[in-house]
């Protein structure tokens, strides 16, 4: 398990509405200042709806479809390759 980056900053929300129907939540992410345990391979954004609080298990971690289907209300909105995003570099262990 690499160490833990910093939580996203939120930046601005567009579209219609607040909740899960249609708009966009923009947030600012941050890589890891160093990484002892080797390189960052990947960053994954999980979406958390918190309007029914549940019980949160990395193992069900599933894209949107699969955690609807499964019943749970967390999913992987993206997944991110550090080396296709400048503020994301790879940074090597350290």
């Amino acid at each position: 398990m690499p160490d833990e980056p910093s939580a996203p900053q939120f930046v601005h929300h567009e579209g219609e509405g607040h909740g899960l129907e249609g708009g966009e939540i923009h947030v600012k992410l941050s890589p890891l200042e160093r990484n002892r345990k080797g390189p960052i391979s990947s960053y994954r954004i999980v979406v958390i709806d918190e309007t029914d609080p549940a019980p949160f298990h990395e193992e069900n971690l599933f894209d949107w479809t699969m955690a609807e289907k499964e019943g749970v209300n967390y999913w992987i909105a993206a997944e991110l390759d550090p080396g296709n995003h400048p503020t994301l570099k790879k940074n090597p262990a350290r």
